[in-house]
């Protein structure tokens, strides 16, 4: 999505985990086709989940192909909108939902009935829309590791990142940091789409969850904790012709739209051929070098 902590803050946990043995360096994978438009895709640890959400988005995306719909069940990634990149390369809609636990506190305050909205949706267009709901209402760009760095930083948060235990705005960073350790007594982020995105949120836990076969039990694929759905709808579903060029028009009536930054990143570094790190994420990927051994061009980073 065109922010660079989400995507290399993870590499060196990565490297301990392989090293440790909890992370194979293999990825093996399994598919269960469950009816023809159907099917579940699950690695036998949680490995890579992100990698296996793609997979699922490709199965998915060649199901609707076939049938103008196809529907996979993955364990949650970590990053939901790139697991709709598949599909946008087909030049169809795509849609992921996921668990989430949209009731976080679970009935320690009335009123602390808070949840994120933690979706993903594509459609193809010039540039393509691509919106990844999964870090609820503030700018998308803030990765929860640049929001622990800015707090760690300047000893507070930026206004309207978090909310307290009784759905108060807040810009305590001692609430982030509960929310980064899985403990969300204290505090969440704000809803997307108020009491509305909750219930909202609810019924994607319901589609996520029980639907999917069994991720709140024991799922074929467990122990990966939370699940998620990946739905590509092809044009040959409703034998519509014209949908990009439907969606294409429709879509040139704004002048920004979520994947409107990130595809000008894109094409920047495209056109370039080399990208522009962060001194910070250049130094994690050079230790993550050094530590893997992997021998990596470093004359393409700047």
């Amino acid at each position: 999505m065109g922010d660079f902590p989400r995507g290399t803050a993870r590499l060196e946990s990565i490297i301990d985990r392989i090293n440790s043995g909890i992370v194979t360096k293999q990825l093996e994978v399994t598919t269960e086709h469950i009816t023809p438009i159907s099917a579940r895709v699950f690695s036998t640890y949680r490995n890579w989940p992100d990698e296996v959400a793609r997979k699922g988005a490709s199965l998915a995306s060649s199901l609707a192909d076939t049938y103008g719909i196809g529907i996979v069940a993955v364990p949650k990634p970590n990053i939901i909108g790139e697991g709709l990149k598949p599909i946008l390369s087909a030049n169809q809609i795509g849609l992921i939902i996921t668990q989430n636990n949209p009731l976080l506190n679970k009935g320690i305050t009335d009123l602390n009935v808070i949840g994120n909205n933690p979706l993903a949706i594509c459609a193809p267009g010039t540039p393509p829309f691509l919106f990844d709901g999964s870090l609820s209402t503030h700018d998308i760009r803030h990765s929860a590791v640049g929001l622990k760095e800015y707090a760690d930083q300047y000893g507070i948060l930026p206004p309207g990142i978090v909310q307290d235990a009784n759905g108060e705005a807040s810009q305590d960073l001692n609430i982030l940091y509960k929310i980064l350790e899985g403990d969300r007594s204290c505090g969440s982020f704000p809803p997307l789409g108020g009491t509305k995105g909750l219930w909202l949120a609810m019924g994607m836990e319901f589609i996520a969850g029980a639907l999917t076969g069994g991720f709140f039990g024991n799922a074929p694929g467990k122990p990966w904790g939370e699940g998620a759905i990946i739905f590509a709808f092809d044009s040959k579903l409703f034998n519509s012709a014209h949908m990009i060029k439907q969606i294409q028009d429709y879509l040139k009536q704004f002048k920004t739209y979520p994947g409107y930054h990130s595809f000008e990143i894109s094409n920047q570094v495209m056109s370039r051929g080399w990208i522009e790190y962060p001194k910070s994420q250049l130094d994690s990927i050079i230790r993550v070098s050094n530590r893997s051994g992997i021998n990596m061009n470093f004359e393409s980073l700047r």
